[in-house]
């Protein structure tokens, strides 16, 4: 009898443990994907595309100055369909090559 007691007192405490530290886990695991979703939603902001248009007046470049950097691999560029476009923060972390108009 005592030891159905004490098994019955040990099932009900592991029963407590595993609802009070499930929910801790929980808890904790809903608030790092919400930080990596906030992560990922800074990074996609970082990440605006530009038209070739918006890359030249960015940058300061006539569109054929641009159009040779991409064709020679000096700058990344994604295809979306028939246009082209540049992430805004690889235009801003690249080391472009001296240009004479270019201000300063």
């Amino acid at each position: 009898m005592e030891r159905t007691v004490t098994e019955n007192s040990e099932k009900k405490i592991l029963e407590v443990f595993k609802s009070f530290f499930g929910s801790i886990v929980r808890e904790v695991v809903r608030d790092e994907i919400s930080k990596q979703n906030f992560k990922q939603e800074e990074k996609e902001e970082k990440d605006e595309l530009l038209t070739i248009e918006q890359a030249c007046e960015f940058l300061d470049v006539s569109r054929t100055t641009i159009v040779q950097w991409r064709k020679k691999g000096i700058l990344t560029w994604i295809r979306r369909g028939r246009r082209v476009y540049f992430k805004k923060s690889d235009l801003m972390n690249h080391q472009l090559p001296p240009y004479p108009h270019r201000s300063p």
